[in-house]
């Protein structure tokens, strides 16, 4: 079948003419890209009340091959079809040439993301039966045989290598399972079984490649990576097609000074990039038109913002790419209970958030309001609403004093032996600590709108339940978590 694109996956999903989706799709390329590719697909192939429940995610080592071919040939119990996706697969690793390999680490070397690039790096050695000894520098020039302009300075790899041997990164035995998979999908599946591969690079010329596009569907994500003319022309429009599609959803426009600014602040970082769009769409409000001023006072110039990025996903109760964001922390090292912390933190302020919509001080606030609206009128009552939990917080103190006629000799003690401690009382329950930065608060108030308080306190007690569990079973941390995000973003409940 023939291969379709990204700027093309909206015609094929949404094709009146088709009745049933293929047995296998591959997606392969850029990460964010990708990323949305496959939430789309999942979305449309996966409709209604049993969507996330029938679908497996496994993760992409070969190892996990035999585990794949077994669960695309089992029958769900649950009615529907039934998908199963290898998320960022390294299936056509073993396939690559050594510049392939060395220009991902390269690059992943350059983005800060030591633990992404040793693994490139390990997955080169492995798949050419090179030890670490090989690629020393007494012996590199031996061994990497490559005219790659990324050697010319190859300090970098000497970083990897101390990275491997401080974190006892070892070098993969390489089992290619491409054959099983392949032979898994010439035979078939069950009817209603499905199988997505997400992949970073592939290799056309593979007997695999060619078998999953005679039975499926191909979607290419790729994208420049270069900082040639041509590749940069080619990054500014796909920015600028992510751009005006994002904009014609929500009736704005934006000018070329405010795109350029965008661009310069963001790079070509698509998630970023779009991160940013999103803010500046709420934050004008009313207005159609988005300026480069407007660029300046929402955006910061950074290229990536790990912990908002989950936050933001989960907040959003968008499934597929709060798995991808978890997977991708994990990846750069963060350690589960901090990426559980934030999430925590999030729902607290959103059952906050619920707490004041349903009190009285509520007279204003409605699900769709602009952010100008929300700024003069909501926030005065937020302000309100604070203070008066901040005295209730401090009368309930005084009353658990155990003397009262030293309540303030008690308070003075507790204040001198805890000199460094600046946190006003109460707080961790005020809505908006910094009145003066209103725009996060109207984010979070869109975001409580996406659940009930019981679901909130549902989530409450399902964080911590996952926070036991990081702390004192043997299961695995990535399978707790994944199993915590199905219960958040459950299916059938409203997304933004």
């Amino acid at each position: 079948m023939p291969s379709i694109t990204f700027k093309t996956l909206s015609q094929y999903i949404d094709d009146p003419q088709r009745k049933r989706f293929e047995p296998v799709h591959l997606i392969f390329g850029e990460e964010f890209l990708r990323q949305k590719a496959l939430e789309a697909l999942l979305a449309k192939m996966l409709p209604g009340a049993l969507d996330r429940m029938n679908c497996e995610t496994v993760d992409g080592d070969n190892e996990n091959i035999p585990l794949v071919v077994e669960q695309i040939n089992t029958y769900s119990l649950l009615a529907g079809d039934k998908i199963v996706v290898i998320n960022d697969s390294n299936i056509f690793f073993s396939t690559q040439n050594q510049e392939t390999f060395l220009v991902k680490a390269k690059d992943a070397f350059d983005n800060d993301n030591l633990k992404k690039a040793s693994q490139y790096f390990v997955a080169l050695l492995g798949n050419f039966k090179f030890t670490f000894d090989d690629v020393q520098k007494q012996n590199r020039n031996q061994t990497l045989k490559t005219d790659l302009e990324v050697l010319n300075n190859d300090a970098w790899i000497d970083e990897i290598l101390d990275y491997c041997h401080d974190n006892e990164v070892a070098i993969p035995k390489i089992q290619n399972r491409a054959d099983s998979l392949q032979r898994a999908i010439e035979k078939g599946f069950p009817s209603q079984n499905h199988l997505i591969i997400t992949a970073d690079i592939v290799d056309k010329r593979r007997s695999l490649f060619k078998a999953i596009n005679k039975r499926g569907i191909i979607i290419d994500c790729s994208a420049p990576k270069g900082v040639r003319w041509a590749d940069r022309k080619e990054q500014e429009t796909i920015l600028r097609e992510r751009m005006q599609a994002r904009l014609n959803q929500s009736g704005k426009n934006m000018d070329m000074p405010a795109f350029k600014a965008l661009y310069d602040m963001t790079g070509f970082d698509l998630r970023t990039f779009t991160g940013h769009l999103d803010k500046l769409v709420h934050f004008i409000g009313d207005r159609k038109r988005i300026t480069a001023a407007d660029v300046q006072a929402v955006a910061k110039r950074t290229k990536s913002d790990p912990i908002f990025a989950i936050t933001d996903a989960v907040g959003r109760r968008n499934l597929a790419e709060s798995l991808f964001l978890i997977k991708s922390l994990s990846d750069d090292g963060l350690h589960p209970l901090q990426i559980l912390t934030a999430i925590v933190n999030q729902f607290r302020k959103l059952l906050l958030v619920k707490g004041f919509t349903e009190s009285s001080y509520n007279q204003t606030w409605k699900g769709g309001a602009t952010f100008d609206m929300f700024k003069n009128q909501v926030m005065p009552a937020v302000q309100a609403y604070d203070k008066e939990i901040v005295a209730q917080i401090k009368q309930w103190e005084v009353c658990l004093t155990p003397d009262q006629q030293n309540a303030p000799q008690v308070v003075a003690k507790k204040k001198k032996k805890n000199k460094r401690k600046t946190q006003k009382p109460g707080a961790d329950f005020q809505i908006a600590p910094n009145p003066k930065n209103p725009y996060p608060v109207y984010q979070l108030f869109i975001k409580a709108e996406n659940f009930t308080k019981d679901e909130l306190i549902d989530t409450i007690d399902a964080l911590s339940q996952a926070d036991l569990q990081l702390k004192s079973s043997g299961h695995s941390d990535k399978r707790i978590l994944e199993q915590l995000l199905f219960s958040i973003c459950r299916p059938g409940l409203p997304r933004q």
